[in-house]
């Protein structure tokens, strides 16, 4: 395998972001994501040792890295995120412990928080590892966040890839409240079906201090609309099936979605 250095791997992503790919880009794109499989494997096995039940991706796709590389000033050779691997826990505390153990095997990790300061309602921590000299990023998320982060997906599949972005902004905002919402509920603990009313008044009355009474109640019937759509999709029965019909009901009610979404912003 070929050894390139930084300037021409940087060089690589600037005509991956630019669409002008020379005939050897994409091999060359190839065989720098494989130089990342050896310190993939090390950061896989060691997670498992320390029985973290890891999920892994050894390499980032082309589009992926494409549309990365457009979305965020970032060179090609300072994504963190070539190679990558998943831990997923049940609470908060969980996933504290999970960072702790990281760093304690690997002492220089630079872990990057996005519980309190989300990305578009995407919140996990990550864990940057550096071993043979390589990046490995490790994600690690309660089940509360994974859920979210996959209906977020299929919300892009359904309207538009950019709301996981902050695109198509009617939705998109809508999702960030969910998440809000989620991490609210995460943070309260033991909800159950009367306490989560009283969870998501009080996050609306610490979220909108100023919304009318008659504001509060629309927004708590459409945030409760939506918190009920998300757990179905992953209810044990029937979550599959509406989790594959996303697409169509997207589609059947995107104007519909779109009008309501979008005065609502405004006012």
């Amino acid at each position: 395998m070929a050894e390139y250095s930084k300037t021409q791997i940087d060089k690589l992503g600037d005509r991956l972001k630019a669409d002008k790919i020379a005939p050897d880009d994409l091999k060359m794109l190839d065989e720098y994501r494989d130089s990342f499989r050896k310190a993939y494997d090390h950061v896989f096995e060691k997670l498992e040792s320390l029985n973290l039940r890891p999920s892994g991706r050894p390499s980032k796709s082309t589009p992926s890295i494409v549309d990365k590389l457009r979305r965020e000033s970032i060179r090609l050779s300072q994504m963190q995120d070539i190679a990558g691997c998943r831990i997923v826990v049940d609470t908060i505390a969980e996933q504290d412990g999970v960072a702790t153990k990281i760093c304690a095997a690997y002492p220089k990790t630079v872990i990057v928080d996005r519980r309190l300061k989300p990305s578009h309602g995407y919140r996990a921590v990550h864990a940057i590892i550096t071993v043979l000299e390589q990046l490995v990023e490790i994600q690690i998320r309660t089940k509360s966040q994974h859920e979210w982060a996959e209906y977020s997906e299929m919300w892009a599949d359904a309207e538009d890839p950019s709301i996981k972005y902050g695109g198509y902004p009617g939705l998109a905002a809508r999702l960030e409240r969910l998440s809000d919402l989620l991490f609210a509920i995460e943070e309260s603990k033991n909800v159950g079906p009367e306490s989560l009313r009283k969870v998501l008044r009080d996050f609306i009355y610490q979220t909108y201090p100023s919304a009318t009474e008659e504001e509060v109640n629309d927004l708590y019937a459409d945030m409760f609309f939506d918190y009920d759509m998300f757990r179905d999709c992953f209810s044990p029965n029937g979550g599959s099936e509406l989790r594959a019909n996303i697409v169509g009901y997207g589609r059947t009610r995107r104007a519909e979605l779109r009008d309501k979404l979008d005065s609502a912003k405004d006012d």
